[in-house]
């Protein structure tokens, strides 16, 4: 598979450079093996700190930019690829495994500080001759981490509950509705804490909003929101996020709303 990667020059603007990323993404996703975690290839992390989700990882890349003596992904699967055009080296499926395989295996293991466990892995250069070993890291504290973290989201709700109703989807759900509806934080708090006396004590969900809110963020899953027209003509962001009003339908950007406190305030209309 010849991979086009011309459009890691691209300006980080470009539909070029983020549809780029995606097929990145794509290609990380269908030759990386089955580890979960990767090296980030953005220009601030360089493969060199720490593994990260795929989610993560576009985030970075998107905001960083990729670095761009990063030629041969040979951390992402482009080793496996490679090795197939060498003619008869066998290093194809195998090695792809190791890169990513061998880390979604070891991650759990002891260790005594935060350093970084090396795996020796043979490499393909450009020209598709075998060259020095790669030392890849394995396993990190932080990798430890979110492994855990993993395990906990993929975890079922409750032990009875259906299949594929894990506590992540639960928890994206009820955020999903919080942004939708505008509640607040205390408010999903209140409806968190209904839910579990509803559902069985051994369940796993979390009792506060700001619990079910860090859940997501360790898996590298947060977002931003945006305001919008309350008739879905603009989004208030970049050279319009000072704005008050729609340029387009002149409807107001926010409404007044008494808050938690009995307060007058401001909320956008619609996020």
């Amino acid at each position: 598979m010849e991979c086009d990667k011309g459009w890691m020059s691209c300006s980080r603007r470009s539909s070029q450079y983020i549809r780029g990323v995606g097929l990145f993404i794509e290609f990380v996703h269908k030759y990386g093996g089955d580890s979960l975690l990767f090296l980030c290839s953005c220009r601030r992390c360089k493969n060199s700190k720490g593994l990260e989700p795929l989610s993560e990882i576009s985030f970075h890349l998107l905001r960083h930019g990729i670095d761009l003596t990063y030629t041969v992904w040979r951390f992402h699967g482009e080793i496996s690829v490679a090795a197939e055009r060498v003619g008869g080296v066998d290093v194809g499926g195998d090695v792809s495994a190791n890169l990513g395989g061998d880390v979604a295996n070891n991650v759990g293991g002891d260790v005594a500080s935060d350093h970084i466990v090396q795996h020796d892995v043979e490499g393909v250069d450009e020209n598709g001759g075998l060259h020095d070993t790669i030392h890849y890291p394995a396993e990190t504290i932080r990798s430890r981490k979110r492994k855990y973290a993993y395990d906990r989201a993929r975890a079922p709700l409750y032990n009875s509950c259906p299949s594929g109703k894990t506590t992540l989807s639960a928890a994206i759900k009820l955020n999903d509705i919080k942004t939708q509806y505008g509640f607040s934080d205390n408010d999903v708090t209140a409806l968190l804490e209904m839910m579990k006396e509803l559902i069985p004590e051994e369940n796993r969900f979390p009792a506060k909003y700001p619990e079910l809110k860090k859940m997501i963020q360790e898996l590298g899953m947060d977002y931003i929101t945006y305001d919008a027209c309350i008739n879905d003509c603009i989004l208030y962001w970049k050279d319009r996020s000072e704005m008050v009003r729609c340029p387009f339908c002149n409807e107001p950007r926010y409404k007044k709303v008494f808050n938690e406190e009995r307060k007058l305030t401001k909320v956008a209309q619609k996020l």
